[in-house]
């Protein structure tokens, strides 16, 4: 269909970042940018981890947040963040 955008899809499978290849440095974090910038507004995120230290990611929970996605986070008591 004309002006029909193509529905995104959530990454299937395992990924990792490949210390050998600067391209891939950051393969996971650029992953779960891209998940998170293509979370429709209404949605909800859930993330739950012991160690949050990577500001584009919180970069983009705060984007996301600010077009109507609701943002949950679980974190261990010793974060700076």
């Amino acid at each position: 269909r004309a002006g029909h955008k193509k529905r995104w899809k959530a990454y299937n499978g395992p990924f990792f970042n490949d210390p050998h290849l600067k391209s891939r440095h950051f393969t996971i974090e650029r992953r779960v940018i891209d998940t998170i910038r293509h979370t429709p507004k209404g949605a909800t995120i859930r993330i739950a981890v012991y160690s949050f230290d990577r500001m584009p990611v919180a970069e983009a929970l705060i984007a996301a947040y600010h077009r109507g996605v609701k943002v949950q986070m679980l974190l261990n008591d010793h974060q700076d963040t």
